[in-house]
């Protein structure tokens, strides 16, 4: 029980370090060769930088952004 309590706060704690990040944070799978997959996970400031929204950002891989990001500093 006591385990499973930790989890569950550590889980939250990291869940609000990730919302909270001011940096871009997004994640990617990576498939059986270590190819990056589309998102799964992207918190605020990724969707901000880019200017799309969550379920934009994890219809997209690594490789779509690369050109949206030109230019931003």
């Amino acid at each position: 029980m006591r385990q499973e309590r930790s989890l569950i706060e550590s889980e939250e704690l990291f869940r609000n370090l990730f919302d909270a990040a001011s940096d871009a944070i997004l994640v990617a799978p990576l498939d059986g060769s270590g190819r990056p997959q589309a998102f799964v996970k992207v918190n605020d400031a990724a969707c901000r930088l880019f200017g799309l929204t969550r379920e934009e950002l994890c219809t997209m891989g690594p490789g779509d952004i690369e050109h949206i990001g030109d230019g931003i500093e």
